[in-house]
Order: C-alpha cells, then sequence, then structure tokens
C-alpha cells in the first residue's frame, strides 16, 4: 500500500485513475507498481526461505538464477502468496484467512485497552466549519466532524464508530487519523483511542484482581524463562551421525574390523570454526580420518569417518561408540552422539 500511494497517490487519485481510459502515463505507473510489488514480494520469498538456508548465499543464488530447483520452487511459492495477499486480497485475508482477530476477542475483557470510538463524546456526529462561533454541543453535534478518514485508513474496511468487530486487528491507522482531525478543530484528542470499556463507562479497576491478567501474565513468564533456559543451553554444533548403508562391517588382511559413518556436522555460529572429531569408547577403537575439520560460518559439511578396532580385542556383535565434536577455541561447546559398531 504505501509503494502504491507513492506510484499512484492517495485513495481519491487512485479511484480516478481506476477510471481513467488506459494511456501512456496510466500504463507507465501501474507497470511501476506491479514492478516494486514483485521485487518486495521476491525479497519476502527469500526471507522465509533464509530460516533454512544460509541468507548470504540464497540472495546472491536467486537474484543469478543460480539457485537450485526446490529452492527457487519454494522462494516463488512464498512470493507469489506475498504478491496476492498483499497486492490484491488485503483485508479479506485479514477477514477470512488470518487467525489473529479470532483469537484477540478471546482474550480480552472489560479492562483490556482496545481501539474504541467514544460514542458519548463523538455523538451525534456531523460535519461543521473548523471556526464558528457558536459550540457544535448547542447544534446538537458531539466532536466527530463525519469525515470518514478512520474508515478510509482502515485495512479491513470497517468503521470503528459502529462499535468493536472482530475484524479490527488494532492496528491504531483509525487513532492516528482521528487526531489529526481533531487537532485541525483544536478539539481534544482520543476520540478514537485505546481504552477499555470500563473506561468508557468511568468504572475504575485494577489488574491485579483480573484472573485474566494474572493468567496471561504468568503464562508469558513461563514462555520467557522457557525460552531463555533454550537460549542459555543451545549448541553452537550440530551432530548428525550416519552408518554406511552398504555394508555392515569390513574385514581387514591384518584381522581387524572397521565401520565406515557419515558425520554431518553444521557450524551454527557466525565464525569460522575448528572442531575436533574423536571416537569414544571403553574398548580400543582408533578413528581412520583426519580428527580436526574447518568449517565456515553456517556451513554443513557430511565427513566420512572410519573407525577401526582389532577382532580380538573386541566382543563380537554391536557395540555402542559416541562420536564428539568439540570447538577447539571453546571446549565448553562440545556435541556427541552415539551410534552401533559392528564386528562378526
Amino acid at each position: 500500500m504505501w509503494i502504491e500511494a507513492r506510484i499512484e497517490g492517495n485513495g481519491n487519485k487512485r479511484k480516478q485513475l481506476d477510471k481513467a481510459p488506459w494511456s501512456g502515463s496510466k500504463i507507465g505507473k501501474r507497470s511501476a507498481k506491479h514492478l516494486l510489488w514483485g521485487l518486495a514480494a521476491l525479497l519476502t520469498g527469500c526471507g522465509f526461505i533464509g530460516y533454512f538456508i544460509p541468507a548470504r548465499e540464497l540472495y546472491l543464488e536467486i537474484f543469478t538464477g543460480n539457485a537450485s530447483f526446490w529452492v527457487t520452487a519454494w522462494v516463488w511459492f512464498f512470493a507469489i502468496c506475498t504478491y496476492l495477499n498483499a497486492g490484491w486480497m488485503r483485508e479479506q485475508m485479514c477477514l477470512h484467512c488470518c487467525p489473529y482477530a479470532r483469537f484477540q476477542a478471546v482474550m480480552f475483557d472489560a479492562n483490556t485497552k482496545t481501539v474504541t470510538y467514544d460514542a458519548q463524546r463523538g455523538e451525534s456526529r456531523g460535519p461543521r466549519k473548523r471556526k464558528q462561533e457558536i459550540p457544535p454541543s448547542e447544534h446538537g453535534l458531539g466532536d466527530c466532524v463525519d469525515c470518514n478518514l478512520c474508515v478510509e485508513v482502515c485495512p479491513t474496511g470497517i468503521d470503528i464508530r459502529n462499535g468493536l468487530q472482530y475484524e479490527c486487528i488494532n492496528c491504531g491507522a483509525c487513532v492516528d487519523a482521528c487526531n489529526e482531525t481533531m487537532l485541525k478543530f483544536d478539539y481534544q484528542q482520543n476520540l478514537i483511542g485505546y481504552i477499555s470499556e470500563n473506561e468508557l463507562k468511568g468504572v475504575s479497576h485494577s489488574y491485579w484482581r483480573s484472573p485474566r491478567f494474572i493468567g496471561y501474565g504468568a503464562a508469558v513468564i513461563i514462555m520467557l524463562v522457557v525460552i531463555g533456559l533454550d537460549l542459555n543451553s543451545r549448541s553452537e554444533i550440530q551432530l548428525n551421525v550416519i552408518r554406511d548403508r552398504q555394508s555392515l562391517y569390513r574385514e581387514t588382511v591384518d584381522n581387524k574390523v572397521e565401520n565406515t559413518y557419515q558425520l554431518k556436522i553444521r557450524n551454527k555460529t557466525q565464525q569460522t570454526k575448528q572442531y575436533q572429531i574423536a571416537v569414544l569408547s571403553e574398548m580400543p577403537f582408533s578413528l581412520i580420518a583426519e580428527p580436526v575439520i574447518t568449517l565456515a560460518a553456517g556451513e554443513q559439511s557430511e565427513y566420512p569417518v572410519t573407525v577401526l578396532a582389532d577382532k580380538a580385542a573386541i566382543p563380537s556383535g554391536r557395540k555402542i561408540i559416541q562420536f564428539s565434536v568439540t570447538d577447539i577455541q571453546e571446549p565448553k561447546q562440545q556435541v556427541s552422539q552415539e551410534t552401533g559398531f559392528f564386528s562378526p
């Protein structure tokens, strides 16, 4: 909508442009608008996929046409969704698809501050001159000048003066528009404002006596504590061990047994790291691979390794071994994963 307003003008100008016959100017404005919409939508698509693929490579590959088929498909899927939802459906998304308006109504009570029109002060509404000697109240008018700006700026197209409606997303656009009008007429601000039902009635209240306030507050505190603990305990290294599926084990000519594994190691930091790889067990296993691996920021490596043991030094069947990956610079950053070692 911001792009549209900059190219085609305000609401009245856009309506005139819609009715106007096709011309070079109209085609140019429409083309520029949809081109910028497409660019914004493409950036949004990259933003979504950037949660799963390193963003530095993603943007470069998408805009140079070097991305893989599935990455390109998902980016364009989200881009097309953004283009259609934000450009064409707009308030229909808020009215019929977005769940926010639905659960919002469940969460508030009479003490919740929400976008509200003060009907007692605003009614009866009606137009008037900015400067007039006789007060509007003597004409039976309230503070609402019926400019209709609150409806025009509403993204869902509702009239907040008709009371609280589930379509309201509490964006506050009508509050700003109304306050500008009140300022021009030198009236008190917040004819439309963030007001609770009890405030309009003049009923005093305490949030601490509201079960919902205490309940939701406790829920928020619990979630913040859980998130904090999760962030504090998160590992900067990701490890996944995959056994070789082609052979259970191999016997060598010098009477030894070896198993092959693939280590998927991800550096989840923003710096290049060196990791020490080790195999842990009470039995004499040795790692046949370079024990130190270097990964760039955000990089994932599929690292093949072989574990070797003397056939006579280990019992037959399946044994549990453990791979560990340790940050050489920060030894506290370590991950490990158990897997099986098979022998005859």
